[in-house]
C-alpha cells in the first residue's frame, strides 16, 4: 500500500501551545485512492474553548465546538479530513473570546509523498550581499560581503526544511544550530528578506513550496572559501527526518556582452495606482504610472533579461528594445553615433513609496541604480482624437490643451497617438507661486504614440502667461519652433526653472531670432535625449542658436 504522510506545523501567537511538526500516516489502496484520514492533536495550556473551523485546499473542515471549560493544560485531538498532497492552513479561533478580544491562531501543514523524494539544487550567486558576520550567532552585517547561494526545492507537495549545513571544500561550515560552534549560515526568503534563524538557537522550521527558493548567506574567513574551483554541499533536513544534498563548484560568472547601463527617464517621480489603463489585460486604476527608461546595452527585446523598481517587478512591459521612433518616442536614440535602447514599464501597486531604485539585469550583468520617486498622490489623465470626457483612460480629454489646463503638481498628462496641437500654452498651475516647482508637471506621449506640437509657422510650447512654465516636463513630443524673428521666436520649448526636456524631436527650420530651438533659464534644468535637426533659417543671422541657455539676472 502507498502511504502519504502528513506533516502539522503548530504555530500558535500571543497565546498556545509551541509543537514539534507532527506526522500522520494517511494510507492509500493499490489504485492511489484514500481509505483513512488522520488525527490533529495538540496541547492548549489555557482553558480556552476553541473549535477548529477553517478551509484548506478547497476542503472545509466542520467547527468542533467545546464546551467544558477543562483545567489546563489538556489534549485536543480533532479528525482532519482525506487531503490530497498540498499545502494548507488551518485556523484554531476562540468561541468565547476574553477581555483582549478574539485570538485566531493560524496551523500551517503539509501533506507529502514520501515515495517521491524531495531534492535541491543550489547556485552560487557570489560575494553579492553582507547578512552575517563570523560567529555562531552573528545575524548582522559585519562589513564584509557574505558568499550567497540561491536552493531550489523540487518535491511534490512541498517540505519543510528544519536544519541547514552547507560545507566548503576550503575547509568551512556553517550551519543552523548555535550549539555547534560553527559559523551561522543565514537563511531568507529572498536577498532582502528578513533572516528566518530563530534569535539565540539559530534554528530554522519555515516552509517551501515545489520549486520554491530560499537564499542563504555564510560569513567568508581569511577569503578562502568561497574562491574559484571551491566545492560547496548542502544538507536540508525535513520535518520528517530525511534529508536532500545539492553540491556546486564556484566557477567564473559567464558575462555575455557588456553590462547594461541606465541613463534617464521621462517622469522623475508618479503614482503607484489610479492609471485606467486596460490595454495590458490588467484592471483599470489598479497600477500606476507608466515610465520610459532610456540606457545602453539593454538587449533587443526582453528575453531572459528583468527590470525591477524597488525591487519589484513591474505590472506590464510595453517595449523593450532599440529606442527607434516611434517606440521610444520621435527621437531616434539608436544610430550610427548612439546604441541606445529604452523599456517602457508600468509601475505595480506594490512597489514600495519614495525613492526606489529602477535596476535592469541581462545576460552581461545588473546595471547601476537609477533613482525614481514612487507616490501614492498624483492623477493619471489622458487626451485621445475623440475625446471630450474627464481625461481617464477610457474616457479622455479630446486636446491637448484641455489636458495640459487640468495638471497639477505631480500628475501626469498621456497623449495618445495622433492627437496633434498647433500652440499649447501653459497653465496657470505651472506659476513659479503655484505648489512646490520640483515637483513636477509631466506631459509625454502614450508609448508608442506620435504626437505633434507646433509646426514651422506656430510654436509648440509656448509661456504666454507671465511667471508659468515653471516645474514642467515635456517628453516624447515632435515640437516645432516657428519662423518670426522677435521675441523668442523659433523657440519649440522654452524651460524655467526645475524644466526637463526629454526624448523629443525638436525642429524650426525657418527660424531667425536671438533665441534657439530649445531655450532654457534658470537653475536645475534636464535636457536629454532630444534629437535637434533643421533648427535655424538658412542664410539667417547670428544670434539664433540650436539651444538657447542662461541663467537669473539678479
Amino acid at each position: 500500500m502507498r502511504k502519504v504522510l502528513l506533516g502539522l506545523l503548530l504555530c500558535f501567537m500571543a497565546t498556545g501551545a509551541y509543537a514539534a511538526v507532527q506526522e500522520f500516516p494517511l494510507l492509500r489502496d493499490a489504485a492511489g485512492n484514500p481509505i483513512s484520514s488522520c488525527t490533529l492533536s495538540w496541547s492548549e495550556p489555557s482553558g480556552f474553548k476553541l473549535y477548529l473551523g477553517a478551509v484548506g485546499g478547497g476542503e472545509t473542515v466542520t467547527p468542533y465546538p467545546n464546551t467544558r471549560a477543562l483545567t489546563p493544560p489538556f489534549r485536543w485531538e480533532v479528525p482532519c479530513p482525506v487531503l490530497p498532497v498540498g499545502q494548507y492552513t488551518w485556523t484554531v479561533s476562540e468561541t468565547t473570546p476574553g477581555a483582549e478580544g478574539p485570538k485566531a491562531y493560524p496551523i500551517f501543514f503539509n501533506i507529502v509523498d514520501p515515495v517521491v523524494p524531495a531534492t535541491i539544487t543550489m547556485a552560487f550567486n557570489g560575494m553579492t550581499h553582507d547578512r552575517v558576520g563570523q560567529g555562531n550567532t552573528a545575524t548582522a552585517p559585519d562589513g564584509a560581503k557574505d558568499g550567497v547561494m540561491t536552493v531550489t526545492l523540487k518535491g511534490a507537495g512541498g517540505r519543510t526544511i528544519t536544519a541547514l549545513r552547507l560545507d566548503s571544500s576550503a575547509p568551512g561550515t556553517w550551519d543552523t544550530a548555535s550549539s555547534t560552534g560553527f559559523f551561522v549560515l543565514g537563511v531568507a526568503s529572498s536577498l532582502t528578506g528578513p533572516l528566518l534563524n530563530t534569535p539565540g538557537t539559530m534554528a530554522v522550521n519555515f516552509p517551501v513550496p515545489d520549486g520554491g527558493t530560499f537564499v542563504l548567506f555564510a560569513a567568508d574567513w581569511q577569503n578562502i572559501e568561497f574562491t574559484m574551483g571551491r566545492t560547496l554541499t548542502l544538507v536540508a533536513t525535513f520535518s520528517d527526518g530525511s534529508t536532500a544534498t545539492a553540491s556546486t563548484v564556484i566557477s567564473p560568472p559567464v558575462v555575455i556582452g557588456p553590462p547594461p547601463a541606465l541613463r534617464f527617464t521621462d517622469l522623475t517621480r508618479g503614482n503607484r495606482t489610479g492609471n485606467g489603463d486596460t490595454s495590458k489585460g490588467l484592471v483599470a486604476n489598479q497600477h500606476g504610472a507608466i515610465v520610459t527608461v532610456w540606457g545602453e546595452n539593454l538587449g533587443d527585446a526582453q528575453g531572459t533579461s528583468t527590470l525591477t523598481i524597488g525591487g519589484v517587478a513591474p505590472a506590464a512591459i510595453y517595449y523593450w528594445g532599440k529606442a527607434i521612433a516611434p517606440a521610444c518616442g520621435p527621437a531616434t536614440l539608436h544610430n550610427p553615433y548612439q546604441q541606445m535602447g529604452c523599456v517602457i514599464f508600468q509601475v505595480a501597486d506594490t512597489t514600495p513609496l519614495g525613492a526606489q531604485p529602477i535596476m535592469l539585469t541581462t545576460a552581461g550583468g545588473v546595471s547601476p541604480a537609477l533613482s525614481f520617486t514612487v507616490t501614492a498622490t498624483g492623477a493619471i489623465k489622458y487626451a485621445a482624437v475623440g475625446g471630450g470626457g474627464a481625461g481617464t483612460y477610457a474616457s479622455p480629454y479630446n486636446s491637448i490643451q484641455t489636458g495640459i489646463d487640468a495638471l497639477e503638481r505631480g500628475d501626469v498628462l498621456y497623449v495618445r497617438d495622433g492627437l496633434n496641437i498647433g500652440v499649447a500654452m501653459l497653465g496657470v498651475n505651472s506659476h513659479w507661486g503655484h505648489g512646490d516647482i520640483s515637483i513636477p508637471i509631466t506631459v509625454t506621449t502614450y508609448p508608442g504614440a506620435t504626437s505633434q506640437v507646433g509646426t514651422p509657422t506656430q510654436t509648440g510650447f509656448q509661456i504666454l502667461r507671465s511667471g508659468t512654465g515653471y516645474g514642467m516636463t515635456y517628453a516624447k513630443f515632435k515640437v516645432y519652433g516657428d519662423h518670426l524673428a522677435g521675441g523668442n521666436g523659433g523657440q519649440a520649448i522654452t524651460l524655467a526653472d526645475y524644466g526637463r526636456a526629454i526624448g523629443n524631436w525638436i525642429s524650426a527650420p525657418g527660424a531667425n531670432a536671438a533665441s534657439g530651438g530649445l531655450g532654457a533659464f534658470g537653475s536645475n534644468l534636464f535636457i536629454l535625449g532630444n534629437e535637434m535637426t533643421q533648427v535655424g533659417a538658412a542664410g539667417g543671422g547670428g544670434l539664433y542658436h540650436v539651444m538657447y541657455i542662461c541663467g537669473r539676472r539678479h
